[in-house]
């Protein structure tokens, strides 16, 4: 079974009366143990995805649609199979942080360069 599950994740940002598609119908699989980078040009939405997983992204502007699906052997129960865009905010702190991680783009600020990496993540 996967360890997380994308399912046709699209993501669109209102401003001013306009709409912009950040991110068109993304759909890919992890399994336990595989290392998943996301590559792409700078503004090509590999935050929004990453962000749109534990509903980081500000609501509105952002409008997120599809499924996301986390294996239910990975995070505390109640949220068996449930589509993450669609769960209780509770749900959800009970997954970010411990189920789901970030290390954003400056590693500067997000891990302490005196620890080894593999005790941080």
């Amino acid at each position: 079974m996967p360890l997380l599950t994308i399912e046709h994740l699209s993501i669109r940002y209102h401003s001013g009366g306009t709409a912009v598609q950040a991110v068109d119908d993304v759909s890919f699989t992890i399994e336990p143990g595989e290392i998943v980078a996301l590559v792409g040009e700078s503004g090509s939405g590999k935050t929004s995805v990453a962000l749109a997983l534990t509903r980081l992204l500000p609501s509105p502007p952002a409008v997120v649609s599809g499924r996301v699906i986390l294996d239910p052997s990975t995070y505390p129960g109640g949220l068996h199979g449930t589509n993450l865009l669609e769960a209780s905010a509770d749900a959800l702190r009970a997954i970010r942080g411990g189920t789901i991680s970030y290390v954003f783009q400056d590693p500067g600020t997000s891990l302490n360069p005196v620890l080894p990496i593999g005790g941080q993540l």
